[in-house]
């Protein structure tokens, strides 16, 4: 899900849109047509779960939905996925807050982070890197 070092912005590091594109952590093939990229940035301390939807389905895609997995890191969203109805052949993007040392799981460190994602028109989908 973009949490390896380079996926994390430093807070002197401003993000910039004309920058890389994000990591693909669900290509359409899998997606049904849908696909997500996305990376952990921070700004201005704050941790955001920076994603790019784009919608090759033939139909509206709409009513996203995120949680993430319990994880060694403790992140959780800090509020809900705020994208707006995709159409058709378009795309959009959000930088979601996160909250950190809230979802922490028992047992061995491990760098997995796995989000599960949903809309009203497809089943649930889980990022994972």
């Amino acid at each position: 899900m973009g949490l390896d070092n380079a996926a994390i912005v430093p807070v002197d590091e401003p993000t910039a849109s004309s920058g890389p594109p994000l990591p693909i952590v669900m290509p359409a093939s899998t997606g049904q047509g849908l696909q997500i990229s996305a990376q952990l940035t921070r700004r201005v301390g704050q941790v955001f779960y920076s994603m790019l939807f784009e919608n090759n389905t033939q139909v509206v895609v709409d009513g996203f939905m995120i949680q993430f997995n319990k994880n060694t890191f403790g992140l959780a969203t800090a509020g809900p996925l705020q994208i707006v109805p995709l159409q058709p052949g378009t795309s959009a993007s959000t930088m979601l807050p996160i909250v950190v040392l809230q979802n922490m799981p028992a047992g061995p460190p491990s760098s997995l982070l796995q989000a599960a994602v949903k809309n009203n028109q497809q089943p649930v989908w889980v990022l994972q890197r």
